[in-house]
């Protein structure tokens, strides 16, 4: 119980995280979706990012009635928003899961 009463939330969640995931929803929402699906990718938009920490985010994928939660870790940690969007970046340009 203790180390729960001392621990600091991540840095990336102080800085308004609820805008910083709807911008990398906005920016990346469609790649993130293909990234996942490699090649059954499913339409744009159908991808969401749920919640952001410093060590990657949660993307639903919605297909028709259902959905899947993915993670996306990142590399190194993230601080800023900044930091956030170069790690997705980053990530994408690697080879996608479902291939």
């Amino acid at each position: 119980m203790e180390d729960y009463a001392t621990t600091v939330p991540d840095a990336i969640v102080m800085f308004h995280p609820h805008e910083t995931i709807e911008a990398l929803t906005k920016e990346f929402g469609a790649q993130l979706s293909a990234f996942f699906a490699g090649a059954d990718a499913v339409a744009e938009g159908d991808a969401a990012v749920i919640a952001i920490d410093a060590m990657g985010l949660d993307v639903r994928i919605r297909h028709s009635f259902d959905c899947t939660v993915h993670r996306l870790a990142f590399e190194e940690k993230v601080f800023t928003p900044e930091d956030a969007r170069r790690a997705v970046c980053a990530r994408l340009a690697a080879t996608p899961v479902g291939l």
